[in-house]
């Protein structure tokens, strides 16, 4: 006899961004404050082609964790630490309950994190190296360490597919909800890499905007003609998600409820994106959540502000939405917090769950020159008020990887 899937909704929220902690401080700063991508304070830019990220500000892991596991926890996974601690409070579980939770993240983990011990390694011996490397490191520990410290014993799991992980684990969450595998879970994903080796690589692949060193705030600019790369960006992005028999039995809050999710891989080239790849995500998406095209009401973009990766989405959507596509609002909200890599998605998700609780859609900025190419409605002029039920939130990774997520607006 086959199960009835359970229907999922999201009960809890926690965001660290470049606006601050809190979801608040990212729905006010994408809906209506200007970009807040700067120049790096990290760490010396002097010697790179790329001086400018969008940064968390004045982050500070001791308030989610004692100062020795601080030590043992790299920047990545104390912000998602930061991130579930507020979700799981915004939640209102009871804490009795907290043993049942588990934990579904995204993150490129310690692909830079590290370096320092590897070259004491190489310059010094074995004896130099940090006995905690592979904690500090390994990508498993995003959620191991979020899992530790919360005391969370649910099913824990890591997610790497590089730009797509946030929606990737927001995914696979929701599909262990509404099988009945689990009553609560927290998911979403978190990355740090505003680092000299990472700034290295993708300049040298061309990913990188480099001739806005000396103006940062308008450097990432979704489908504008003037674009030439995207920013880096860091951050995390937590959701409670919880069955909606659960959430109605202890009577929980619900900001929105997750209707389905769709992937799929480009197999085509490694740094160029397909556009029949994007449109098998989007479309599976919304056959998983029983919507038509005709249904959807806004779209909130991977928009990267790549040539390419902005083209390749315009064209998939036009296929998607067919004759409607001119007339639903599209959001980019890489154009104020830069690519925040395997977090992307799920930081996004959070500015998406502002939108439909507020019924408007955050304008993209620096979007005053349009690619005759990308020629949809972008959402230019300030934040727009709209009638918002069903969004449809896409996150496409380097590589071919691609998911989208549908979400629709709660309503008791």
């Amino acid at each position: 006899m086959a199960r009835e899937l359970q229907r999922v909704v999201i009960t809890g929220i926690g965001s660290v961004s470049p606006y601050g902690l809190g979801k608040d401080a990212l729905w006010q700063g994408l809906l209506y404050e200007p970009p807040r991508i700067k120049r790096i304070t990290l760490f010396d830019t002097k010697d790179l082609p790329v001086q400018i990220a969008a940064e968390v500000p004045n982050f500070d892991g001791l308030g989610f964790m004692d100062a020795k596991i601080a030590r043992r926890t790299p920047r990545f996974t104390q912000f998602a630490v930061a991130a579930a601690t507020e979700a799981l409070m915004d939640s209102g579980l009871n804490p009795n309950q907290k043993e049942g939770v588990g934990v579904f993240l995204g993150t490129t983990g310690g692909l830079f994190t590290g370096i320092d011990s590897i070259q004491d390694f190489l310059q010094r011996g074995w004896h130099h190296m940090d006995p905690f490397f592979i904690t500090k490191a390994g990508s498993h520990m995003v959620a191991a360490r979020v899992g530790s410290v919360l005391g969370l014993r649910g099913p824990s799991s890591t997610v790497n597919s590089a730009c797509a992980s946030g929606l990737d684990a927001l995914g696979q969450a929701f599909n262990v909800l509404r099988l009945g595998q689990a009553d609560v879970l927290l998911a979403g994903g978190a990355d740090a890499i505003i680092e000299p080796l990472a700034i290295a690589a993708l300049a040298r692949i061309g990913a990188l905007t480099k001739t806005h060193n000396g103006d940062p705030a308008t450097a990432s600019r979704p489908f504008d003609r003037g674009r030439d790369g995207f920013v880096i960006g860091e951050g995390a992005g937590v959701l409670t998600l919880e069955t909606l028999s659960h959430a109605q039995r202890r009577g929980a809050h619900i900001y929105a409820e997750v209707l389905g999710i769709g992937g799929s891989f480009d197999a085509m080239d490694d740094t160029a994106p397909d556009v029949h790849g994007q449109l098998l995500a989007m479309s599976r998406a919304l056959v998983d959540a029983d919507v038509n095209p005709e249904q959807v009401d806004g779209v909130k973009a991977h928009g990267t502000s790549t040539v390419l990766n902005d083209r390749t989405e315009t064209a998939a959507l036009k296929k998607l939405l067919g004759k409607r596509a001119w007339q639903v609002p599209v959001t980019a909200p890489k154009s104020k917090i830069g690519h925040a890599a395997a977090a992307a998605g799920a930081v996004e998700t959070v500015g998406g769950i502002g939108m439909l609780t507020q019924q408007v859609m955050a304008p993209t900025a620096n979007l005053t020159d349009p690619d005759p190419e990308c020629d949809l409605d972008y959402v230019t002029e300030g934040a727009r008020s709209v009638s918002l039920h069903i969004l449809l939130l896409n996150a496409f990774g380097l590589g071919g990887q691609n998911w989208s997520l549908v979400l629709r607006h709660w309503q008791d």
